[in-house]
């Protein structure tokens, strides 16, 4: 079976820039929905603080799992964005403050394993001369669809 190499780099850049551009809508409603669970302020605005130690610790551990020769990087890809899928779809169960703490720690920390992850198999499928450039336009059009998502998810609401 062949195919059309052109087709699948347009397809897997489509795929990836709408997964950018709505990655984040969860997390910038989430002050909002706390809101409705009467959840007060304050409690809400440490759910980012939570999001981002557990990214920020899921990130090394992630990259040390790279280096056992029995997991392949693409299967911790596949894993850490099905779990960051899984944790959204569950989101409307989180009724109270300690099932929105276990949401933003589940979604912070696939969210660290899957930009981790993204890096590394940009990297390694690269030979050395395409490397930089490439990984200059995986940033460029993650920073673009990171900037256009969230007012793009917000635009229907001002209707």
């Amino acid at each position: 079976m062949t195919c059309n190499k052109g087709k699948y780099k347009t397809f897997i850049s489509c795929v990836f820039s709408w997964f950018q551009k709505m990655k984040l809508c969860c997390v910038c409603f989430q002050i909002k929905y706390t809101g409705e669970l009467n959840i007060p302020q304050h409690k809400a605005a440490r759910l980012y603080i939570f999001m981002g130690i557990a990214t920020f610790l899921s990130r090394p551990l992630v990259g040390a799992l790279c280096s056992v020769r029995a997991l392949k990087p693409q299967y911790i890809y596949q894993i850490a964005l099905f779990g960051n899928g899984i944790a959204t779809l569950l989101l409307p169960l989180a009724q109270d403050y300690p099932g929105m703490v276990a949401y933003v720690v589940v979604y912070g920390a696939c969210d660290g394993a899957y930009i981790t992850m993204l890096n590394v198999l940009i990297l390694s499928s690269l030979d050395d001369k395409r490397r930089a450039s490439g990984f200059g336009i995986e940033t460029c059009l993650a920073s673009l669809t990171t900037l256009i998502g969230p007012p793009l998810a917000g635009w229907p609401q001002l209707f």
